[in-house]
């Protein structure tokens, strides 16, 4: 307290560089705390580890009923097309608010997966993808590998892939900005795009809005080990203006409460 008595001057500016401090700190753990209500935002169907998805809210396609099975070891759904006329996918269908929604405000298709076959071009035996009906877009993933094993990973009718230098598990993340209508495809929660202004395809021949995962090839053989796939709604404007709301007024609060202790 001596300090603060002869110094009243250098005590104010110490206690400006704290308040300081502590709004930047409180900023950016607000930021980024609403870059990750994005991220996760809000799910509508999700599949997870080694749960069979048919008792999770997925349909079923294909004849290929033996394909799909649980990976209990790596806490897995296993889908191994080896056959040139069955194939097995999942499936759900947005209600039409689900779809109205996510057109609005955005969406994110997460795929967390490890492609277990070695020198397979991406393809249709394991893929995921959110065809839009109402707009006539399909958006998509197609997975493979190079004869090294090295993962790859395409967009649905588009030239580009990116081949990932390894075999691991990856997550992989398409997400639709509505203001743009294009989507930015992230990859193992990188906030930089390893994508961006994707516009997806043509929705034909599918006739109704599906979120799909799997295999829907007859003839090419594939497999890969699906250890999630999520289909998101990003939040409301109003939700995240909530959020930062909340961390305004926290951030008062200890401004407030840090400036009384010193002075005390």
């Amino acid at each position: 307290m001596a300090a603060t008595s002869k110094h009243p001057t250098l005590y104010k500016k110490k206690m400006k560089n704290v308040s300081i401090r502590k709004l930047t700190r409180s900023f950016a753990i607000g930021i980024s705390l609403l870059v990750a209500s994005a991220v996760h935002a809000d799910v509508i169907i999700e599949h997870l580890g080694s749960t069979d998805p048919t008792t999770e809210g997925w349909g079923t396609l294909g004849t290929g009923t033996e394909m799909g099975y649980p990976d209990n070891i790596n806490s897995a759904w296993t889908l191994d097309d080896d056959s040139t006329t069955a194939s097995r996918a999942y499936y759900y269908a947005p209600t039409l608010q689900e779809q109205t929604d996510v057109n609005t405000f955005g969406w994110n298709l997460s795929v967390t997966l490890q492609v277990t076959d070695v020198d397979n071009a991406p393809d249709y035996t394991r893929y995921v993808d959110y065809v839009d009906n109402i707009n006539g877009v399909r958006w998509g993933l197609n997975f493979g590998s190079d004869a090294s094993g090295n993962v790859i990973v395409s967009l649905r009718d588009n030239d580009w892939e990116l081949n990932l230098g390894d075999s691991g598990v990856h997550t992989y993340s398409l997400v639709y900005d509505p203001a743009a209508e294009t989507a930015s495809l992230y990859i193992d929660g990188s906030t930089t795009a390893a994508l961006s202004g994707y516009t997806g395809g043509d929705d034909a021949p599918v006739t109704n809005s599906t979120v799909r995962w799997g295999s829907s090839a007859n003839v090419p053989v594939g497999s890969a080990d699906y250890y999630s796939v999520t289909f998101s709604q990003i939040p409301e404007p109003a939700e995240s203006g909530l959020l930062l709301g909340m961390l305004l007024l926290g951030l008062c609060y200890r401004l407030k409460r840090g400036v009384s202790k010193h002075r005390s």
